[in-house]
């Protein structure tokens, strides 16, 4: 994942991979949500309607990598 602006880097993959199965505090957990969610609408050049979809499909990003449920299981 890709962080913007003021939190640069601070939701990266490296990060939560460092955190992998802990939860975080709520406010770090949003601004990664919606650090990915900007990136997904960014990727779609900002086209209206699917804000809701770019939230959500940043949440099931942010929460895998938390979790460590991304990659290929063995």
């Amino acid at each position: 994942m890709v962080a913007i602006g003021a939190n640069q880097g601070a939701c990266s993959a490296s990060v939560l991979g460092a955190v992998t199965g802990v939860d975080l505090p709520a406010k770090y957990r949003l601004d990664c949500i919606a650090n990915a969610a900007l990136q997904h609408a960014i990727g779609r050049g900002f086209i209206r309607g699917y804000e809701q979809e770019d939230w959500i499909n940043a949440e099931a990003q942010v929460l895998a990598e938390m979790y460590g449920l991304t990659g290929s299981s063995s």
